[in-house]
């Protein structure tokens, strides 16, 4: 199976969640966020993106799955486009410290017990888990 990935920012086809999902057997292409891409105004980032989707991926059997900041680029493309045709993994962590209350936990703490989904990418079960704030 042939998927659409767009990593976080700075990040690459073949590191990461990229190399995991090659080793798994798929077929990653996609935008590294870095180097001449990286270069381009967030406006010109999106269309590319939107010019990808419509002239590779925009079937029923097609995959996206994008990281953080490819997840902001994905969206974005997306108000230039019709409703997606495909399948389509949004991954979002919050990155950094929260606090609760008036103490700052220093840490993200990972809600998984009552929301997770599992996601179907034709091969695979992934199940995610959504970051957010402990409660």
């Amino acid at each position: 199976m042939q998927l659409y990935y767009l990593p976080g920012r700075g990040g690459r086809l073949e590191t990461g969640l990229g190399e995991a999902l090659t080793a798994r057997g798929l077929a990653v292409s996609g935008r590294e966020t870095v180097g001449d891409f990286a270069r381009l105004s967030f406006q010109e980032q999106i269309e590319l993106v939107a010019q990808d989707l419509k002239t590779d991926f925009w079937h029923e059997d097609s995959r996206v799955i994008a990281n953080p900041f490819g997840t902001h680029i994905f969206l974005h493309a997306q108000t230039l486009l019709p409703a997606y045709v495909g399948k389509v993994l949004l991954l979002s962590l919050i990155v950094g410290e929260f606090s609760k209350g008036d103490a700052a936990t220093g840490r993200t703490a990972l809600v998984g017990k009552s929301n997770n989904w599992q996601v179907d990418l034709g091969v695979y079960w992934y199940t995610v888990y959504h970051a957010g704030l402990a409660t």
